[in-house]
């Protein structure tokens, strides 16, 4: 048995003045995306270590609000205190639901006086207990604090490495970007006997994570890998005979050769993220072939990627 075909619907034909046809085509034009655009367009932003832009939490809270009034893909913030505030639990708590308001993504990377440099009331270190407690209140979760929660992928999914979720990696712009937790007290390395353990079980799994990082950019054929730490490598210094830090060892020597040997192997541009040497030194963006070195100074910046030409530019945050 044959089935009734369906009738066929009757829209009505609406014809348009040709005059108005031109204009309305531009109209229509100018309203939809331009794809191509986007992606050449690409921007995130950069907040200084909170020692760095003012004694209290105002400057960061300026920082913040004025970021949010930006189109930024993210919001990187390169320390969560300043080393005159006190490492207590409160602040910490209000630090996080503070970022937790923010309508950008904001991704967090530990400065030394976050956890290294944080003492007890007797004058010995804290350090670890502080990472500990900044690791569970920070570095949970698989997104981003604030904002649309941009998608990230930590460290502590290996079994290995379960502690250090404070270790990073996310895509936007086809850029791979990631944290590595180095300090900018020497990396923590203390030269007295015994004390070590935490700086040796951190450089194992920053060498695997820096690693994994590398794998992945060239893997998806990234235009750039940024990485975001806390302390200066000297990446220009020699790689023999460097003159030793305090204590009589360079903590970032084993940190410096693997960056040395990713920006060699790696196709694209690698930009790393950091604070100066000391205070009061020069920041800004310096590159030396593929290898991009940003230090960040006072207050916010923009940093922007052209996806044409593969290259980097930074604007001062307004």
């Amino acid at each position: 048995m044959k089935l009734p075909l369906a009738p066929m619907l009757a829209w009505p034909t609406v014809r348009l003045p040709a005059a108005l046809v031109l204009p309305l085509l531009c109209l229509l034009l100018a309203l939809v995306p331009d794809a191509q655009a986007q992606q050449r367009r690409f921007s995130f932003g950069v907040i200084g270590q909170p020692d760095r832009i003012g004694p209290s939490e105002d400057p960061l809270r300026q920082a913040l609000a004025e970021t949010d009034r930006q189109r930024l893909a993210f919001v990187v913030l390169t320390g969560l205190k300043s080393a005159s505030e006190p490492c207590s639990d409160r602040l910490y708590s209000e630090r996080r639901e503070m970022l937790a308001e923010a309508r950008s993504d904001i991704i967090v990377s530990l400065s030394a006086s976050d956890w290294a440099e944080c003492r007890r009331e007797d004058g010995g270190s804290a350090a670890m207990n502080r990472l500990e407690h900044v690791r569970e209140i920070f570095f949970t979760g698989p997104t981003s604090i604030g904002g649309a929660r941009l998608p990230v992928a930590r460290q502590s999914a290996s079994a290995q490495f379960r502690r250090f979720s404070e270790n990073m990696r996310w895509e936007a712009g086809g850029i791979l970007f990631g944290t590595v937790n180095v300090p900018g007290d020497n990396n923590h390395y203390k030269a007295e006997a015994g004390r070590n353990s935490e700086f040796e079980d951190r450089t194992i799994a920053n060498r695997v994570w820096l690693k994994r990082l590398a794998q992945t950019a060239s893997r998806d054929r990234k235009r750039a890998l940024v990485l975001f730490f806390d302390g200066d490598p000297r990446m220009t210094a020699p790689l023999r005979g460097a003159r030793p830090a305090a204590g009589g060892r360079d903590g970032y020597q084993e940190f410096r050769r693997q960056l040395r040997e990713l920006t060699a192997q790696f196709p694209g541009r690698v930009l790393l993220v950091h604070q100066p040497r000391e205070a009061g030194a020069a920041t800004g963006m310096v590159w030396r072939g593929n290898l991009g070195e940003l230090m960040v100074g006072p207050g916010w910046i923009r940093v922007m990627f052209d996806a044409r030409t593969a290259t980097f530019s930074i604007a001062k945050g307004s």
